[in-house]
């Protein structure tokens, strides 16, 4: 996630929602490093882990995922606001995948 004017974007890769043009709500990466790199990896941003050497604290700190990227049963409340500790990227997360205001995102 690049350090932005005060809006957060999303890190899933080819996704263009941020907060400032989008209605997602942003959801910070796992504190526990091995559901760090799973997300990660689902995602398809392993270089996050890799080539730049953050520790999970720091992906936590640093970079979120939107709401476009979890099924509805992932959440613990009905705003959608909250995710359970169990839940994991699976949604919209190819480059073809349309987002959250059906936009087909590609190269």
């Amino acid at each position: 996630m690049k350090k932005s004017s005060g809006y957060k974007v999303c890190s899933v890769k080819h996704c263009k929602n941020t907060s400032a043009n989008s209605n997602c709500h942003f959801f910070r990466f796992p504190k526990d490093s091995e559901r760090t790199k799973q997300w990660l990896i689902a995602c398809n941003r392993e270089n996050l882990m890799l080539n730049v050497r953050k520790t999970a604290e720091k992906i936590y700190a640093n970079n979120r995922i939107c709401s476009n990227h979890f099924k509805g049963w992932m959440y613990t409340n009905h705003l959608k606001t909250r995710l359970l500790p169990s839940a994991q990227p699976t949604v919209n997360l190819s480059e073809t995948d349309e987002n959250d205001q059906n936009i087909v995102v590609s190269k």
